[in-house]
This record gives C-alpha cells, structure tokens and sequence, in this order.
C-alpha cells in the first residue's frame, strides 16, 4: 500500500469491503437425448429468495390460457419464493434451463413422469448435485 496516499488507500479498502459477497448456485438442465419426449417443465420455488430463469437466453413462459408466451429478451425472469411457474415447449436436444440463485445453499430435486420434468428448488444440503440426464 501507498505511505504517500494514506487517506486514498483507506477509501480503496473501504470501498472494496463495503462491496457485498454475493454466493450464488447456478443449474442448467440440458436436453441432450436425442428422443427427448419433455414438453413441460414445472419449476417450484421453495426457497426464501427469489430464483432467475433463463430458457436458451430468453423465456417461453406458458400463459393460464394453455399457449405460451415468447418472451423474447435476453432477461431472465423472476420466480419468487413459494411460486411455481410452467415451461412448455417440445425441449429438444440443446435446449437449456438455466435457474441461478443468490444464494449458495440452494439445490435443485428433480422428478419426471412421461412428458413432464418437475424441479423443485430447496435450501440447504441437498447432498449430491449430480443430476440424471432425460
């Protein structure tokens, strides 16, 4: 550090511990089957924080009507917590879901039946992250 600036090296330090630490997760739920047969996606906010939704760099959100909605920015989307949302599309191979948190304890649980992919996001140790591809 600089003797000759003493003053400017305190506000530098200042500056930079008074920037917050943001841990964050990040998931991205690839479709990389070739047969995929996904044509919707349930994502279920349990958390306590607010969840970023990304589907390839913009939405496909599914409106209460049954057609979906094309977002069409590069944006993603809020999920708050206790919210769920749908994605509807036929996902085919290269398709992504990207779901960040600013949080680093969060983790995703997954199920699926036929056509449908349900994730639910949870806080705490969700022990392995290691996810089963469709």
């Amino acid at each position: 550090m600089s003797r000759k600036h003493p003053v400017l090296t305190v506000l530098i330090l200042l500056v930079l511990l008074s920037v917050p630490l943001v841990a964050e997760s990040s998931f991205a739920l690839y479709f990389n089957s070739g047969k995929t047969r996904i044509t919707t996606v349930i994502i279920y906010n349990e958390t306590s924080l607010p969840l970023s939704i990304g589907v390839n760099g913009g939405m496909d959100w599914a409106m209460d009507d049954g057609e979906g909605m094309d977002g069409g920015d590069e944006k993603a989307a809020s999920l708050l917590p206790g919210d769920l949302t749908s994605l509807r599309k036929n996902f085919v191979t290269g398709d992504c879901i990207l779901i960040e948190s600013g949080d680093d304890g969060v983790f995703l649980a997954l199920n699926s039946d036929r056509d449908s992919l349900y994730v639910y996001a949870r806080e705490g140790d969700g022990g392995t992250r290691v996810l089963r591809e469709n």
